[in-house]
């Protein structure tokens, strides 16, 4: 039924939607134009008013944020983008959060270590020459989170 509903869309729409879900059930548009190299409102406005997406009341996100109105949507979305895209769209992911400058109190070293990861296992399973040095970068960013984990004695989270 998702899928179908998926077909109805607009390129644009469809598209705005696919950058979206890699991002995460709950997104900025400001990220959605970063890893899209291009502009995505109207696309994500027409997503709002097919109810796939819900626009957040919080403004200050770089032209508002959004979630997806279920999981099992952003899902469905995420599973219609081709891996080698997919790759691409998660390494793009990765550069624009090293390169945002953070608010007081923000940490976007988990985002961050996630986005490198799956571009890696992507860019791995899809035998991409790239996939060595992704590897490297989502090691040291992981084995980074780790560390500051154990250091917090938050075993849980440096085991994972």
């Amino acid at each position: 039924l998702i899928t179908a509903r998926l077909d109805r869309l607009g390129t644009a729409s469809r598209r705005s939607l696919q950058h979206a879900s890699v991002l995460g059930r709950h997104f900025s548009a400001a990220g959605v134009r970063a890893i899209s190299e291009g502009v995505v409102d109207g696309g994500l406005q027409e997503a709002v008013r097919r109810e796939f997406l819900v626009r957040s009341t919080d403004t200050s996100a770089g032209g508002g944020s959004y979630h997806f109105r279920h999981a099992l949507i952003r899902d469905a979305v995420y599973g219609s983008i081709p891996k080698d895209e997919r790759r691409l769209l998660h390494e793009r992911a990765a550069t624009w959060l090293e390169g945002r400058e953070l608010k007081s109190g923000e940490d976007l070293g988990e985002l961050l270590g996630h986005h490198l990861e799956q571009a890696f296992l992507l860019a791995r399973e899809l035998r991409d020459r790239s996939s060595d040095e992704l590897g490297r970068r989502a090691h040291e960013r992981l084995t980074s989170l780790a560390d500051r984990a154990r250091r917090r004695e938050a075993w849980r989270e440096a085991l994972a």
